[in-house]
């Protein structure tokens, strides 16, 4: 087999596991045969989770018989997550050929250069649709949280809302945030102090 640089950009896409000559994989990780948007190859390790992840969602894929890239898709903070995108039967056609040349010539012809950038490209999208997802996800979680802790409102007065707050002695479960100092009650021995405390 030939050898492949061992470098990884940001946005890659991934071909196929490979083994190096005699390599063997560590416990936790595959080394996946890749490809960067200008068509260079290389290969990468990728964690074991993570490619078993890949591995449950392309078989999804198959079930409905989409046609998918996968994109190893960098989000940030040198963390990358594999994103499975659908493409069309001119890009299956160019990724058998780029792949069959990666593992004959260890290069990918001028010719096919451009499609890994159109693919990793979907990625962007892809990877767009799901951050909107994701904070649409957590807007409905925090405003039906919200609304429950408002509907409660009602049932307390304005001027009744801070004093609604218990007030009791407790062993404290520490670690304790204080919150504010409070001024001493009438009943406050003077050796003992009020904190609005959260534990």
């Amino acid at each position: 087999m030939p050898l492949f640089h061992h470098n990884s950009p940001n946005h890659s896409l991934l071909l196929m596991p490979v083994r190096l000559g005699n390599e063997r994989w560590s416990k936790n990780k595959v080394r996946i045969l890749s490809c960067d948007a200008e068509g260079n190859l290389f290969t990468q390790l990728v964690g074991r989770s993570t490619y078993q992840r890949i591995r449950k969602e392309t078989q999804q894929m198959e079930v409905f018989q989409y046609n998918y890239a996968t994109i190893y898709w960098d989000t940030g903070a040198s963390r990358s997550t594999p994103l499975l995108v659908k493409i069309g039967e001119n890009e299956i056609w160019a990724l058998d050929r780029i792949l069959e040349h990666a593992l004959r010539d260890a290069t990918i012809p001028d010719v096919l250069r451009r499609y890994p950038k159109e693919i990793i490209k979907l990625g962007e999208i892809k990877h767009k649709e799901l951050l909107i997802e994701k904070t649409r996800e957590t807007h409905k979680t925090t405003s039906a949280t919200s609304s429950k802790v408002l509907n409660r409102l009602p049932y307390y007065r304005k001027q009744d809302i801070e004093v609604s707050i218990p007030i009791y002695k407790v062993d404290y479960a520490f670690p304790l945030i204080i919150l504010k100092q409070l001024p001493p009650a009438k009943n406050t021995p003077p050796s003992q102090q009020r904190l609005l405390v959260l534990d």
